[in-house]
């Protein structure tokens, strides 16, 4: 069972494990091709503009194995609007989707960003980059970069791996940090009255189990 999949073309899809491994190629890619994370975590800065598109996730967990950040806009977002997100994160590489190339190549060059640093995404089965400047495809190896685990609490909760901007109600939306600890918290919480609920509920005989071909818990 898919865990992303195209609107349009629901053959087009990730599993958790093609998600792992194309997040762990992107991931070497952003290192060793365009620097993120080579001066430690915390600071490099890979922006998101796409319109809806399966492939959204795997930039999300390759900016963070990378040491990276991750950030997103809306696809809605002007080339004015999206260069100050640009000059507030500082951000050093951006991905988009091809119908949002013009718009982040205008914000790019209103910030200086050079357009190699601007990549195109897409592909049907398999991840693939462009560089908007040029057209050129980006070499995508079989090299892999496999994640930092983080076992200290403190570092936990004061790492940065996403940054949320605030709708701007008082003022220019802000870019808000988020922690590993955040993103967990969050889940938790969603999760957790569910939990308690279901162990309120459940009928005679109810136990977890987990499918071969899906790996997704399901009832009995």
């Amino acid at each position: 069972m898919s865990d992303s999949a195209d609107a349009a073309e629901p053959s087009d899809n990730l599993t958790k494990a093609k998600l792992l491994q194309l997040s762990k190629k992107a991931a070497h890619v952003f290192r060793y091709q365009y620097g993120i994370g080579t001066d430690g975590p915390d600071k490099d800065v890979v922006f998101n503009i796409s319109t809806g598109n399966f492939m959204i996730p795997v930039m999300f967990y390759a900016a963070i194995t990378a040491s990276g950040i991750f950030a997103s806009t809306s696809p809605a977002t002007t080339p004015d609007e999206f260069a100050y997100q640009l000059r507030q994160t500082e951000a050093k590489v951006i991905v988009c989707t091809p119908d949002l190339k013009e718009t982040a190549l205008t914000a790019a060059h209103k910030v200086g960003l050079a357009p190699r640093n601007i990549l195109v995404y897409g592909g049907a089965k398999d991840l693939e980059f462009w560089e908007a400047g040029s057209g050129a495809k980006v070499p995508i190896s079989n090299q892999e970069l496999d994640w930092r685990r983080i076992t200290d609490q403190t570092e936990l909760e004061n790492s940065i791996i996403c940054l949320l901007f605030s709708s701007g109600t008082t003022g220019l939306p802000k870019a808000m940090r988020i922690s590993h600890w955040n993103s967990v918290a969050a889940c938790v919480l969603n999760v957790e009255p569910m939990r308690q609920y279901v162990e309120k509920t459940k009928p005679p005989g109810y136990k977890w189990y987990v499918g071969e071909k899906d790996m997704k818990p399901r009832y009995l």
